[in-house]
């Protein structure tokens, strides 16, 4: 199966776009599509919006499902694309559903494993239970392609609160018993869930 990602890029930094697109694709490939359409892939070959829209439009034919990027509302060129694939009765996924259900499925694996609240996950408590909670919660999302912004936004804390807390992981791993099983059984129910291989967004 195919799938076309659509999203704004018009007045947004190149760069940024493309880290958004990329990651997206890299995504929808680890979740069992066959191929993906990046439109960040045309950037630089054609002169005028209208240009792009054409080519775009072509491309999206070729698919049978659209994933839509958060703010694509805010696009006219995603907007466009989201009616045709209506229009056509294609497959559309949305990333916000998809994610926001990801991140309460992991969350509640983590809380039932350690015996706590998902709620307490992203609360400002410091005890070490809880840090273990929101380590185990940003390790489960990193493998499943979340960027350190999204991981930061789920457990609530900032992007250097992310990486020092991905950086624990293995440090725990190796010198606390109880992390690591823990971590095994979050791990085992990860695996029972198929989370980190859903074929489906």
């Amino acid at each position: 199966m195919k799938i076309y990602v659509s999203g704004r890029i018009s007045g947004l930094n190149q760069n940024f776009c493309r880290s958004v697109f990329d990651e997206a694709e890299q995504f929808l490939l680890s979740i069992g599509f066959d191929a993906v359409f990046n439109p960040m892939s045309t950037q630089g070959r054609f002169d005028t919006w209208e240009q792009y829209m054409r080519n775009d439009l072509k491309e999206l034919m070729t698919c049978d499902a659209i994933f839509m990027l958060d703010g694509w509302e805010l696009s006219k060129g995603a907007r466009l694309e989201h009616h045709n694939a209506q229009q056509l009765g294609m497959i559309i996924l949305y990333e916000s559903e998809r994610r926001n259900a990801l991140v309460s499925e992991v969350k509640k694996i983590v809380a039932d494993t350690l015996n706590i609240s998902e709620e307490q996950i992203t609360s400002k408590s410091r005890s070490q239970k809880l840090f273990f909670a929101r380590m185990l919660t940003a390790v489960v999302l990193r493998q499943c392609k979340y960027s350190l912004q999204r991981i930061g936004t789920a457990i609530n804390r900032d992007h250097s609160s992310v990486i020092y807390i991905l950086r624990q992981h293995d440090i725990e791993l190796s010198h606390n018993a109880k992390y690591k099983r823990w971590s095994e059984q979050v791990a085992e129910q990860i695996d029972k869930h198929n989370i980190l291989n859903a074929d489906e967004l």
